[in-house]
């Protein structure tokens, strides 16, 4: 349960009566391999608020045996939503029991509804090069900046700090 996944070279040798005893030496080769076991999920550190430009973080994580390598993530477009950066990242190798994480410049309609299924696809190799193809759907919670402020999600304006300043740039020119 401990070896990596690859293919490895074990030198056998072989002996045999067939007339008299012969010796062979050869290599077999043994695939150790399981089947990757990759997740995705939206970071939900940062609040999505409609009419503005929101960071979306997506995490991968690989639970399962082996490793995973040349991943690749895209975002597909949905209504609602504008992706300001690039819909197809790089991500690279994700080891067993580890994850990695993209970042993805969004933009979200203000009458976009409150709840929002986007589709999200992988494509990597396991160990033996075989490629997979996952797609999941993430489920996006947002929010109008009204409704994300009385949540205490965002900060509200904090007019007194305005009101102080103007004051005290009042007093200071009279």
């Amino acid at each position: 349960p401990d070896t990596s996944s690859g293919i490895y070279k074990i030198p056998v040798e072989i002996t045999y009566l067939y007339d008299e005893i012969e010796t062979k030496n050869d290599l077999i080769s043994i695939i150790v391999n399981s089947k990757p076991e990759l997740s995705i999920s939206f970071e939900d550190s940062s609040v999505l608020i409609k009419g503005k430009e929101n960071s979306l973080s997506i995490r991968i994580t690989n639970s399962g045996l082996s490793d995973v390598k040349f991943v690749y993530i895209s975002i597909q477009d949905i209504s609602g939503i504008k992706i300001l950066s690039e819909k197809e990242q790089y991500i690279g190798d994700v080891d067993s029991d580890d994850f990695d994480s993209v970042e993805y410049n969004i933009y979200i309609n203000p009458t976009t509804s409150n709840n929002l299924n986007l589709p999200v696809t992988l494509k990597f190799k396991d160990a033996t090069n075989k490629e997979f193809t996952e797609t999941a759907i993430l489920n996006l919670k947002t929010y109008s900046l009204k409704e994300a402020q009385q949540l205490g999600l965002a900060n509200k304006p904090n007019y007194f700090v305005y009101a102080s300043i103007g004051l005290i740039i009042f007093i200071y020119i009279s």
